[in-house]
């Protein structure tokens, strides 16, 4: 299996040739444009996308190419070609890594692929585990606390994959409830580290928290949620009273008036959820 590191050996390679007796093909479905047309594989297609990016974008405009890395990918995601999308998500970490300038100052970048890998569903674990962990090493490498904060924020999701989003069969696999927690840790440590917006940063923690509570995440408990409150609630007072500490108060009023409403929900319900009540 190659890893994004192998860049040199792997650049001057292209992607491997598919099974022969590929029934696949791409092109015109009238019989009679296809006597005249070749016939085109999806594999052939990827093939000449990849040599086309790494040799006139990978090192002139890296930025564009880890975008249209990771849309590749996920379209071969799509269509089942697992070593496929994971070469293209290597380059993807290839253009950030050797190409991008300053990418400890880039969250942009790192959040597009992360994102990304959220709505992947045909990695086998061996190869999802390589790419979350990497992603997650360059989430905590980001050089503003802000940024640190946010994007490490939403590397929990990869630990806790939607269902509207992973294969049922992926779910159980990629659920990890421990390092989900320790993300959002490593996230609220970055938030207090913060010398702007830090307490817009635990108010977005707290939702992310309120998140997989509701998605009955085991390691999160209502005493995560009850000290976040205590900690912004003490902030809180610190805020100046101008537009920006108007928005974060507006905020913040507005994820206690949802947690309100679904405790009051719950209270109603006869199957209520009696740890809710915070």
């Amino acid at each position: 299996m190659w890893h994004p590191e192998q860049k040199q050996q792997r650049q001057q390679q292209q992607l491997p040739e598919p099974p022969s007796g590929s029934s696949s093909r791409v092109g015109p479905s009238s019989s009679s444009s296809s006597a005249s047309l070749p016939s085109v594989r999806p594999e052939q297609i990827f093939v000449f996308i990849h040599q086309v990016l790494v040799s006139a974008y990978t090192g002139w405009y890296p930025s564009s190419a880890i975008g249209l890395f990771v849309r590749c990918a996920s379209l071969a995601d799509k269509l089942r070609m697992e070593e496929v999308a994971y070469e293209f998500m290597a380059q993807a970490f290839i253009a950030y890594e050797e190409y991008l300038e300053d990418p400890q100052g880039k969250p942009r970048e790192i959040s597009l692929i992360i994102g990304a890998l959220e709505s992947f569903r045909g990695f086998s674990d061996g190869n999802w585990n390589t790419l979350v962990q990497r992603a997650s090493q360059h989430a905590a490498k980001l050089r503003r606390k802000e940024d640190k904060a946010t994007v490490i924020a939403d590397c929990a999701h990869l630990y806790w994959p939607s269902a509207l989003l992973a294969a049922p069969n992926c779910q159980e696999s990629r659920r990890n409830d421990k390092k989900l927690l320790k993300c959002l840790q490593r996230a609220l440590k970055a938030a207090n580290e913060c010398i702007n917006d830090q307490v817009e940063k635990f108010v977005m923690i707290l939702n992310k928290y309120l998140f997989f509570f509701e998605r009955r995440c085991p390691t999160i408990g209502v005493k995560y949620l009850q000290g976040l409150i205590c900690l912004i609630e003490d902030h809180l007072k610190q805020l100046d009273d101008d537009q920006n500490g108007k928005r974060v108060r507006a905020y913040y009023a507005n994820t206690i008036k949802y947690i309100k409403s679904k405790v009051l929900a719950m209270c109603e319900s006869p199957h209520k959820h009696v740890s809710m009540c915070l």
